[in-house]
C-alpha cells in the first residue's frame, strides 16, 4: 500500500490501483504516490483477489473509494471484470481501465475498452429505468 497522510481528524478518501505486472506496478506506484499520495491514501494490490478483499474492508470500515484503476488483464481475465464489482462497495467510485500506451490499437484493448463502456452504459440504463420507475410512481 501507499504511504498514508491521513490523520485521526482528517480520512481521505481512498484511489486504488491494480496490476498483477510488477514492472507496470512499480511505474504506477511511482506516478500515484508522486501526484496523489497527499489527497488521497493511494494504494496498490497485485490480484483481483487482493483488491476485493480490500475494497470489502474499506466498505466495512465505512472508508470512502473515489478511484480504483484496473490493469488491462488482472490474473488472466480481462481488467473490466473487477471494475465491475466495484459498484457493489462504493456506487459512486470512478473506475478506469489501464491500457498501455503502444496498446490502443491492439484488437483486444479495443474489445477490453468496448466491456468497459458496456458495463458503464449498462449501469446507466438501469439507472435511468430506476428513475423512470420512481418519475411513475410519484405522477
Amino acid at each position: 500500500m501507499g504511504d498514508n497522510y491521513s490523520t485521526p481528524d482528517v480520512i481521505l478518501p481512498i484511489l486504488i490501483a491494480v496490476d498483477d505486472n510488477p514492472d507496470q506496478m512499480r511505474e504506477i506506484e511511482r506516478e500515484l504516490n508522486s501526484r496523489y499520495v497527499w489527497d488521497y491514501r493511494v494504494c496498490f494490490f497485485t490480484s483481483t483477489d487482493a483488491a476485493l478483499a480490500a475494497l470489502e474492508e474499506f466498505a466495512t470500515a465505512g472508508d470512502q473509494v473515489a478511484l480504483v484503476l484496473a490493469a488491462e488483464v488482472l490474473d488472466g481475465a480481462p481488467g473490466t471484470h473487477l471494475l465491475a464489482q466495484v459498484p457493489r462497495h462504493f456506487p459512486h467510485a470512478q473506475r478506469a481501465l489501464l491500457v498501455g500506451w503502444g496498446r490502443l490499437g491492439d484488437a483486444q484493448t479495443g474489445d477490453a475498452v468496448f466491456e468497459a463502456i458496456q458495463l458503464v452504459l449498462a449501469l446507466l440504463l438501469v439507472v435511468l429505468k430506476l428513475l423512470l420507475a420512481l418519475l411513475d410512481q410519484t405522477l
